[in-house]
């Protein structure tokens, strides 16, 4: 999985995080303190879908690889958890999604990687494009 952010989503997110919450403490996974900029939750949200979803690696705030059948399904149900999050969702709905998820597959094997229809709920922090091959 590779993320492609967009900028301003993310830019008016972190600019309605920071007003809904001035002063005091992000949550842990976000870290830090109030007010927190865009690169810094560009990078918590790598970290924290990398982490919980058992991916391979991670480069910079952008790449999950290798993304296993098992890997993909649990960063979707990671995707759908920081839908949820109140921080998150204080970015509004306005400026979601986040950023595009990219998936490779390896033009020279069989693959089943198909376009993914379904943004994880409440709010698309991230939205599906198809397989590049």
């Amino acid at each position: 999985s590779v993320l492609s952010w967009d900028a301003d989503n993310v830019a008016a997110c972190v600019a309605n995080i920071n007003a809904a919450a001035p002063g005091g403490i992000p949550p842990a996974w976000i870290g830090g303190a109030y007010p927190i900029t865009a690169t810094q939750l560009q990078q918590a949200i790598a970290a924290k879908l990398n982490a919980d979803a058992g991916g391979g690696g991670l480069l910079s705030d952008c790449i999950f690889a290798p993304n296993t059948q098992l890997q993909y399904g649990n960063l979707k149900a990671m995707m759908s958890w920081l839908g949820m999050d109140p921080t998150i969702q204080a970015g509004g709905a306005a400026n979601m999604p986040l950023a595009r998820n990219f998936i490779s597959a390896d033009g020279r094997r069989p693959s089943m990687a198909v376009v993914d229809p379904v943004p994880g709920p409440p709010l698309p922090i991230l939205g599906y494009v198809p397989a590049i091959q």
